[in-house]
């Protein structure tokens, strides 16, 4: 059995040196000319050289792996984030290590330990909805983390680590204008989870448009359905019992399972209740239902956070404390009307920050943590209807 492949057999082969062999396939800087390089390459490849990461982190002082805790690999949205986070790792030559929470906080932080002991570079978390109901021990979780950390997505009321999310109240309020726009005043929502349901800021800002425009929405009407399928489906019955014309749901999925249950029942949609989802990952799934919904660019945020943590792993010097950076979107439908996304101030409702301070931990992304907002997009689809005389008026 012939021996293992070493990088001196790459550079006798290729007739040059150890040091542009490393230099070469590790794409550092150097003056090779392309002839040399293109030799070096197809020697490596013909020999079946692969480097020895050990070596390599031993030299670089990196393991060239990043860790990604999502709470449901089996939604598309969190499917579709972990693909495009692998294409963004492959990228920079770093391997990407996808872990399922399954929604869990006690085995979210299970994971957290165990990727703390893998010697990754660093970790990105979707924070379980379970967190947000203990906040203090997730929070606690993080702050031992010897590694830099970025939140992504569910980051309203976390804004004491670094953070790239969209801006869900902004998001919110756009669903609800959209309904009030086609004359809709009796709608419910099937939110995430209860414990969560006060804090999610795409619930808050439907719930505070709602009641800006004089028709609040009564705690009868908002629901359970904890961001999945079969939640959306067990959720529907009992508000379709009370007369409502239009139903916002908190994901797509929620709204999925939602027209499954209508449709069951025979309503029409939106003829007879209209619908409204979040995220836009059904269409982009290319799944058959022309759904209303709010679109997040998932593909921009996973650019935002690989440029996040890349730069703390750089250790390049963190911006301004709890600076908010909203990123450029395209302007949604009608949507002119919706105030701009106010910087988080540690007391912002939105952000859901209880005050007071830390402990200094000598980490950038938890003394002085970067919050990037993305803006959210309507996309009006075939879902929502016009209701001719609109109720209360």
């Amino acid at each position: 059995m012939p021996g293992k492949t070493t990088i001196k057999d790459v550079a006798r082969q290729a007739r040059t040196s150890i040091t542009a062999v490393s230099l070469t396939l590790n794409k550092r800087p150097n003056r090779l000319s392309d002839a040399t390089r293109r030799r070096i390459i197809e020697t490596a490849e013909r020999l079946h050289y692969v480097p020895n990461q050990n070596a390599r982190s031993l030299v670089s002082n990196r393991s060239m792996l990043l860790g990604l805790i999502v709470p449901d690999i089996q939604n598309v949205f969190f499917a579709d984030m972990a693909t495009y986070l692998s294409d963004e790792c492959n990228a920079r030559g770093y391997v990407l290590v996808i872990a399922n929470s399954n929604d869990d906080a006690a085995g979210e932080q299970r994971l957290i330990r165990q990727f703390r002991s893998r010697g990754l570079d660093g970790m990105m978390i979707v924070p379980s909805l379970e967190s947000f109901g203990r906040p203090d021990e997730f929070r606690t979780a993080i702050e031992h983390c010897d590694i830099p950390v970025v939140l992504l997505d569910r980051i309203s009321s976390l804004p004491w680590c670094d953070s790239v999310g969209f801006d869900n109240y902004l998001g919110g309020r756009m669903a609800a204008q959209c309904l009030l726009d086609h004359g809709h005043r009796q709608v419910a929502m099937i939110a995430a989870k209860s414990t969560y349901m006060s804090r999610d800021g795409r619930t808050e800002g439907f719930l505070d448009r709602m009641s800006e425009a004089g028709f609040p929405v009564p705690p009868e009407r908002i629901t359970e359905g904890r961001f999945r399928f079969e939640g959306g489906l067990e959720a529907i019955d009992p508000l379709l019992d009370q007369q409502v014309t239009a139903v916002f749901c908190g994901n797509d999925m929620t709204a999925l399972g939602a027209i499954s249950g209508m449709t069951h029942r025979g309503v029409k949609i939106p003829g007879d209740v209209s619908v409204i989802g979040y995220d836009n990952d059904m269409f982009l799934r290319g799944i058959n239902v022309n759904l209303t919904t709010i679109d997040q660019n998932l593909r921009e945020l996973t650019r935002m956070a690989m440029r996040t943590i890349m730069q703390r792993i750089d250790r390049e010097t963190a911006e301004e404390h709890d600076t908010d950076t909203s990123v450029q979107a395209a302007e949604p439908n009608g949507t002119g009307k919706f105030p701009s996304t106010p910087a988080t101030d540690g007391h912002d409702k939105r952000a859901g920050a209880e005050p007071g301070t830390r402990p200094r931990t000598g980490r950038a992304w938890l003394e002085r943590p970067r919050k990037t907002l993305l803006r959210p997009q309507l996309v009006e689809r075939a879902t929502v209807a016009q209701i001719a005389t609109p109720q209360g008026e």
